[in-house]
């Protein structure tokens, strides 16, 4: 599929496909944060939000038959007319998402634009709504089924669920349907993270809100328009991660399939902090180095290398599943240059058990280790010889095709509606081979600069 976005902050016109490692690249003020926050808030919109349309009579022959059967090619047949108006729709939200004024987001949309192939329906679905005492509802699919079987499993003389109830049910279960496979479950973790993780416990925004907005004696408050409105200030991904981080608690009662199955992944993030976090019985997170594992210490007083990945550290262990796309705002954040390397190892080894990863990178050296991966995969004995001469893990590996790098700065884009190129702030794929690896120019001009200035200034000091 293609993602155009228009009007959207920095960015008067982009287009990206995502692969299954994403990155985006650029000075800072170039739009990164634009694309990824608007790409997580449609990929949270269409997986928790929006509702495909059902026919009234659908409705009605569950009502009176309790059993219904909806045809799933009519959908996939109009497919892209659906996606427009989800869209279309997910784009007048664009101003709560970023939590900026409705003028600064007129005009701004986010397409997608299906391609052959994107649409890829499950073998098998299934979802229930449940009462406190049994299932009253379900939607199923089995893989011979081009149809969903929508049930009502009534009970005595229990009265029906009301319409706008189905209605809103059955619409999102065909929208997981369709477009389920094609947008997954987003985690974003944000470049506010650091902070984050140290007021934890005092980021939560309905209470401060209130409090603020109460103690204020001269104001008149509305307690309804309070209410509605505690979260504005916030833009999304910020939101999600605050909530998140503050119930780090709750959240570590489960443990995900990378934690069952794929443990090393987790010892490895331990080898890049330096040691483990742990919640304590009175919901505090501390931190245990593996240097002195007696010692527990506070966020507070932890370095900014083990708050940065707090959050990243208890998705992986307690949350993620399968097929999620994981976006992640400089994953280098307050990370030493050999942890840089580390962390892209990493990132590697989570899109090779099944993740989607998208990130923002200002780094140079985790650019250079996902290079390092394309040249061993590609470099037949030799590479393998490297690789096993330094360490690399067998699925430490990467193939050109599995990684999509943009680079937001100016060029010439033909926008929709003008009949010319013009040169505008865009995102601009990078060229990556098995060769060569990513041509990242946007460090390697900085990089070379550097180079060239300190070549005059040791050759013309020896000559001189």
């Amino acid at each position: 599929m293609r993602i155009l976005l228009s009007n959207l902050g920095l960015l008067p016109h982009a287009e990206l496909r995502l692969a299954p490692l994403t990155i985006i690249c650029g000075d800072n003020n170039s739009g990164k944060t634009y694309a990824t926050y608007a790409i997580h808030g449609l990929f949270s919109y269409l997986h928790e939000t929006h509702e495909l349309p059902v026919d009234d009579l659908v409705i009605d022959t569950l009502l009176r038959a309790g059993t219904a059967h909806v045809p799933l090619g009519p959908y996939l047949e109009k497919a892209q007319a659906h996606m427009t108006a989800a869209c279309a729709s997910f784009s007048r939200r664009l101003a709560a998402v970023f939590a900026a004024r409705e003028e600064h987001f007129r005009g701004a949309a986010v397409e997608v634009l299906l391609e052959d192939g994107d649409l890829q329906i499950p073998p098998s679905y299934r979802r229930g709504l449940s009462s406190a005492s049994a299932e009253v509802f379900t939607i199923s699919k089995e893989p011979a089924d081009d149809h969903l079987v929508l049930t009502l499993l009534g009970e005595g003389d229990r009265p029906p669920l009301p319409r706008e109830v189905l209605q809103h049910l059955i619409g999102e279960g065909l929208c997981q349907v369709l477009f389920g496979a094609l947008f997954p479950r987003p985690f974003v973790v944000t470049a506010e993270r650091t902070g984050i993780a140290v007021f934890r416990k005092e980021l939560n925004f309905p209470r401060n809100r209130l409090i603020e907005e109460l103690a204020d004696t001269n104001k008149e408050v509305d307690m309804f328009d309070l209410l509605t409105k505690v979260y504005t200030d916030y833009a999304m991904p910020v939101k999600h991660n605050v909530e998140f981080t503050r119930n780090l608690a709750a959240v570590s009662k489960d443990s995900s399939f990378i934690a069952t199955q794929h443990s090393g992944i987790l010892d490895a993030f331990s080898t890049i902090i330096g040691g483990r976090y742990q919640v304590t019985p009175d919901d505090q997170v501390v931190f245990r180095p593996a240097a002195q594992p007696k010692l527990l210490l506070t966020m507070d007083e932890s370095s900014s290398a083990v708050r940065s990945c707090l959050a990243l550290r208890f998705y992986l262990h307690h949350v993620a599943r399968v097929g999620d796309l994981l976006i992640l705002d400089e994953p280098e954040l307050s990370l030493h240059p050999r942890n840089q390397v580390l962390m892209a190892r990493l990132l590697v080894r989570l899109l090779h058990v099944g993740l989607r990863i998208m990130i923002t990178t200002h780094s140079d050296y985790l650019i250079r280790e996902l290079n390092t991966m394309i040249l061993i995969q590609s470099g037949g004995d030799r590479g393998e010889a490297i690789a096993t001469q330094h360490g690399y893990q067998p699925e430490e590996r990467l193939r050109p095709e599995e990684v999509a790098l943009y680079s937001a700065r100016q060029s010439q884009v033909k926008r929709p509606g003008y009949k010319n190129r013009r040169s505008v702030p865009t995102l601009v794929r990078a060229p990556i081979t098995a060769d060569r690896g990513i041509a990242a120019d946007t460090f390697d001009d900085t990089i070379e600069g550097l180079n060239n200035i300190q070549d005059e200034l040791i050759w013309e000091g020896f000559g001189g």
